[in-house]
């Protein structure tokens, strides 16, 4: 597939590697990447046909299915319980999904759509997940939107990551205008 955009490691599971691709979805390693298999999303889900877009939101109109495979970002629970979030779709008509399963089958969590940069387990407080300019507070099982700021209102921010030895420092940044 095109466009291996994101990986992430299992931290109680060494053996156990997710390489996110934007094309064909999610591959998952249980053998250090000797070779991976592939855990994306049901055939069942996309959509067969042209789907029409709202023109506010620029977010593809189709409840309970989407129009592309990729399952750009990933990441694992820090327990190791097999847990992962992460978002599918394309570009900005990416959605949120869940599994329990190491990815071998899936939950559409939230039928938002947006343009996900990143998806990410608080390390130390895994039933918070932040998604882009959402965060669960539920383990990845369901979203809403973040409260920034109102003086950033407006600059589409999304968490980027977190800060490693005090997780609680969440960075944001927009693609435009760049804040």
């Amino acid at each position: 597939g095109y466009g291996n955009d994101n990986i992430a490691f299992d931290p109680q599971h060494p053996d156990r590697i997710g390489l996110g691709n934007m094309d064909i979805g999610l591959y998952v390693s249980e053998n250090l990447g000797d070779w991976f298999m592939r855990r994306s999303i049901p055939q069942t889900w996309r959509a067969s046909s042209k789907v029409p877009m709202d023109p506010v939101t620029r977010c593809e109109v189709l409840p309970g299915q989407v129009t592309w495979a990729a399952m750009d970002v990933v990441d694992f629970h820090p327990s190791g319980n097999g847990t992962l979030v992460s978002t599918v779709g394309f570009l900005q008509s990416q959605k949120l999904v869940f599994s329990d399963n190491a990815g071998v089958s899936w939950k559409l969590v939230d039928e938002n759509c947006d343009s996900y940069l990143r998806v990410a387990f608080h390390p130390f407080e895994p039933s918070t997940v932040y998604a882009g300019r959402r965060i669960s507070r539920d383990g990845g099982k369901s979203y809403r939107l973040l409260d920034f700021p109102p003086e950033l209102a407006g600059k589409n921010l999304q968490v980027m990551d977190y800060c490693r030895a005090q997780p609680d420092v969440v960075y944001a940044a927009s693609g435009w205008p760049g804040t």
